[in-house]
């Protein structure tokens, strides 16, 4: 049972300015990190953290504020975000690391995020059975989307937010990112959950559940769930950063969203849509103010499952591409959306006229959702430049549509997707190039039989 009390000042503090909460001064102990003979924690706290020993487990209350000593959250203790942003490391760049073990809870509230760097790291690597969970501090039954913050990584990988700019400042305060190095390590995010997340800041700045802006490809993120964000279950702003074993389940607004150059991949995705508030599957731009700007967003996505809300009225497009972005999307199935997909903007169609490369839609089923899709008249007047109906079934290679693709339309609760042997989507897919992709023949998010959305995951209401 879930136990956030009250706290009280109790964590010793070493001469250095660090704490270690329930065991000895980390300068003067080698044994204080690796908990194996003296049960002592493998938490390691600065000095203005308080840890009350009194709740079960200890809770670490995190002040908002700016920490450029390299912390340890271990599941030994829970960890209570508190009075504004979390920052690891400095907005100048400072080499700082927050370490989080297998098992280890982070609670947040109100408009508090975690806030990475450029230039710091996040070493957040769970496991199948001990994940690594941030959550609501309010009690269970009473959560809802935007309870707090979420998690943001800023890295020094290029985007494209101005004319001749290599940086940006990232909503909600959240800091610089973006640069020229696309190979950036921001850390690492292995088995994490993230829910209820998404506060909104203003009516027109609210965090995301997880954003990731500016950040590089020699960043690691792979089995990330994603659930009940208020606003996108992730966004990508910029960037180069991959992506493999995506889980986005009753996201707000849109399941994924992208804009500012990201040109990452991302394999093995499922994004499920809840009844109660949904927008798109995808809504991806290049920038909003200029459609043409350098680096363009062409990600490539393969193996991915988006299960729209079709009842929803404020629901849109399975997959939105517009505002000049590329995009690369092979092997997966759209399914409940009204609309299947829609191409938006003069600028879009115009990249996908000057070069067929910056547009792709291959194996793609499409269920239950409209397919003629959405030919009004574009932003700046008038039709739009080519029949996108036509584009997606007819010039490219290998799109379907489909009444029964294999996957029954699964709850919000006790969500399933695992599709059925011997379906339409347990053949079909067409090789991926890129060293990057592990090779698959079914298309989709999940593979006929193995079910990696179970055994790590959680679908709470409330």
């Amino acid at each position: 049972m879930r136990r956030v009390l009250k706290l009280s000042l109790v964590c010793s503090v070493s001469a250095l300015g660090l704490a270690a909460c329930g065991g000895d001064d980390p300068a003067n102990n080698n044994n204080n990190n690796n908990n194996n003979n003296n049960n002592q924690s493998q938490t390691i706290l600065p000095a203005n953290v308080s840890c009350d020993e009194a709740t079960t487990p200890p809770t670490c209350r995190i002040p908002g504020g700016e920490y450029t000593t390299d912390m340890t959250w271990a599941p030994d203790r829970q960890f209570l975000l508190d009075s504004g942003n979390v920052f690891i490391g400095t907005n100048a760049g400072s080499n700082t690391t927050l370490k989080i073990l297998p098992g280890t809870v982070v609670y947040g509230s109100g408009s508090t995020a975690v806030v990475i760097r450029r230039g710091s790291k996040i070493q957040a690597a769970g496991t199948k059975e001990l994940p690594i969970v941030f959550t609501s501090a309010k009690a269970d039954g009473t959560r809802s989307r935007g309870d707090w913050g979420g998690l943001i990584i800023n890295g020094n990988a290029p985007v494209n937010c101005g004319d001749a700019v290599q940086t940006c400042e990232g909503e909600g305060n959240s800091g610089t990112y973006g640069g020229s190095n696309p190979n950036d390590d921001s850390g690492e995010l292995r088995y994490v959950r993230v829910e209820f997340a998404g506060a909104r800041i203003t009516d027109e700045d609210e965090y995301n559940g997880v954003a990731f802006q500016g950040v590089g490809a020699a960043t690691k993120v792979e089995y990330l769930h994603v659930h009940r964000a208020s606003d996108d279950g992730v966004e990508f702003f910029g960037g180069t950063v991959n992506v493999k074993h995506l889980l986005l389940t009753g996201s707000g607004d849109d399941s994924l969203d992208w804009t500012f150059g990201w040109k990452g991949m991302a394999q093995f995705v499922v994004a499920q849509q809840h009844a109660d508030e949904a927008n798109a599957g995808i809504e991806a731009d290049n920038n909003e103010n200029n459609n043409t700007l350098e680096p363009r967003s062409l990600p490539t996505i393969s193996h991915a499952t988006f299960i729209g809300a079709k009842a929803n009225a404020d629901s849109q497009p399975g997959w939105l591409l517009r505002r000049g972005t590329g995009a690369k999307l092979y092997n997966s199935v759209v399914m409940n959306f009204d609309k299947c997909f829609d191409i938006d903007s003069n600028e879009t169609f115009a990249n996908a006229m000057r070069d067929p490369n910056q547009l792709v839609i291959r194996n793609v089923i499409f269920s239950g959702c409209d397919t003629t899709f959405d030919e009004s008249p574009d932003t700046a007047g008038g039709m739009d430049p080519f029949d996108v109906s036509d584009f997606v079934l007819t010039t490219q290679m290998g799109n379907q549509e489909m009444p029964e693709p294999g996957l029954t339309l699964p709850s919000e609760t006790t969500p399933a997707f695992l599709p059925a042997a011997g379906s339409a989507m347990a053949s079909g897919a067409a090789t991926m190039t890129d060293a990057f992709f592990t090779a698959a023949t079914f298309r989709g998010g999940v593979d006929p039989g193995s079910d990696w959305t179970s055994g790590w995951t959680g679908f709470p209401t409330n």
